[in-house]
């Protein structure tokens, strides 16, 4: 079975002692916290694997589960909202007054938000139905872009809940979904949303995967000075950039991609321009510390500089010199 750290659920219809029973089927020793459901109706809880993840300092409402999480085995720590929008269009007011509410989290930290929202963002995440926007649908839009989220919309973009109708009546949206804080998506690993198989309920279920959290296995991205040197090299950046396909989302999640993109343009540019400057560069370490060695021998130094071209010249010079 697949390994899995936390489960947000919604419409429990059940206690939080039931809950706890039914997650011990899944992780022995599984915690739970839970607003009831009254009595058939509602529910909202939170299950987790307490060998994998730690859960404290929880809030509720009827819209919220709110948490402070710890990733055992790392220094990551942040906050999880497992979130439930009902129906009503007053329900939907009050749902988003509390989400402007949520504030006093640590500016950098993870959060992550999910669960059945209840709401649509734009008409493309809509089929059937009626074919309009309403103003809380662009209320909805703001708090997103006011607390700072990303939508995660990678392959769960998505219709995830219908009406189980046919023909003209079908009606099918996107109501549940993640977002997440700009520092996990900017610094803090690799996520992926997936829409999992469906049962018997209107909604099918959505799965967010968090790799290298708090790591940075790649190569970091360093422009270097040289390329400005470059005559062409704006004119290219701007051309590269323009070339680049719009992207769905609020401008910073357009924004990251997009850099994303530009970045292994301009790699595969210097690679081309220049060839391997990193191997180049040690090759040239390597020589002149070969000189250097021959140099005490005779009785004097080299100085390295930071610019390579001034290195290139030292080199020839004192190569020329012997």
């Amino acid at each position: 079975m697949e390994k899995l750290g936390v489960i947000f659920l919604q419409e429990t219809k059940c206690s939080k002692i039931e809950l706890k029973s039914i997650g011990g089927k899944v992780w022995k020793g599984c915690e739970a916290i839970a607003v009831d459901a009254n009595k058939v109706v509602g529910g909202i809880g939170i299950l987790w694997n307490p060998k994998e993840v730690s859960l404290f300092n929880f809030s509720a409402t009827q819209h919220f589960l709110y948490a402070a999480f710890h990733i055992l085995g790392t220094c990551i720590w942040g906050f999880m909202t497992n979130v439930y929008g009902l129906p009503r269009a007053e329900q939907k007011i009050q749902f988003l007054d509390s989400l402007r509410m949520i504030n006093g989290m640590p500016k950098g930290k993870p959060w992550i938000i999910g669960g059945d929202f209840n709401l649509i963002r734009n008409l493309e995440e809509k089929k059937g139905g009626i074919r309009q926007l309403n103003p809380i649908n662009y209320s909805f839009n703001e708090v997103i872009d006011n607390l700072e989220l990303i939508d995660v919309r990678k392959n769960i973009d998505t219709f995830n809940w219908n009406n189980k109708r046919t023909g003209d009546r079908g009606i099918a949206r996107r109501l549940d979904c993640f977002l997440v804080s700009e520092s996990i998506m900017m610094n803090e690993g690799e996520l992926k949303g997936t829409i999992l198989p469906s049962t018997r309920s209107y909604h099918w279920p959505i799965k967010l995967e968090w790799k290298n959290m708090g790591t940075n296995l790649r190569k970091p991205f360093r422009f270097k000075k040289l390329w400005l040197l470059q005559p062409d090299f704006p004119e290219k950046l701007k051309e590269w950039w323009e070339e680049i396909p719009t992207i769905r989302g609020t401008r910073m999640y357009q924004f990251q991609p997009k850099l994303k993109i530009l970045k292994s343009k301009i790699k595969k540019w210097n690679k081309e321009s220049f060839g391997n400057m990193f191997q180049a560069k040690a090759e040239l370490d390597n020589k002149i510390k070969e000189v250097q060695t021959k140099g005490l021998q005779l009785g004097f130094t080299i100085d390295i500089w930071d610019k390579e071209s001034s290195l290139i010249q030292e080199f020839s010079e004192r190569e020329h010199h012997e």
